[in-house]
């Protein structure tokens, strides 16, 4: 990425904050259209916890913690990989929280691929470089790696596979 000096020259680029900022709040936005509004997306006030969306279910009355990570390139010297690096600190693997991994094409505000993946098969299937977990899933829709399975061509696949997520949990009351 290109890099504004200190001295007051305006950025040509989206920062990494940035850029995870939007992929965030795309992905919330879309949740909610593609769920038709069944599902809620909530920001918290810190994610500091590895949380970036908390979406809440209004039939269920379920919620699945959510950590978004987004890219905007594949890799150059593997241009059909995306890498995607979690913090294992921040990461939480606790059965029912999940990681919404997407490749991202900022001018076009779309993703150009996403994958749902459940925390503790993240925490299974990543490779382990010291505090981070890293994945680098194929971009290729004809791909056979590990990460296929958890794939969504579109945001209504992966709205689906979050309901279904959210419909197998108990009934929490209220």
């Amino acid at each position: 990425m290109k890099n504004a000096s200190n001295r007051g020259e305006e950025a040509d680029y989206l920062t990494a904050t940035q850029v995870g900022a939007v992929a965030e709040n795309i992905v919330a936005s879309q949740i909610i259209s593609a769920s038709r509004g069944r599902l809620c997306p909530f920001l918290p006030v810190a994610d500091d916890g590895g949380v970036d969306l908390l979406i809440f279910d209004k039939k269920t009355r379920n919620a699945v913690p959510v950590q978004v990570k987004s890219r905007t390139r594949t890799l150059k010297r593997s241009p059909k990989c995306v890498h995607f690096g979690i913090r294992k600190k921040t990461f939480n693997d606790t059965p029912g929280t999940v990681v919404i991994a997407m490749l991202f094409d900022w001018k076009g505000q779309a993703p150009r691929c996403m994958w749902l993946l459940p925390g503790d098969v993240v925490a299974e299937k990543a490779a382990g470089r010291g505090r981070i977990h890293v994945l680098r899933p194929s971009v290729s829709p004809t791909s056979r790696d590990k990460w296929r399975p958890y794939r969504c061509e579109g945001f209504n696949v992966l709205v689906e596979r979050l309901i279904e997520l959210l419909e197998r949990r108990p009934r929490t009351s209220g």
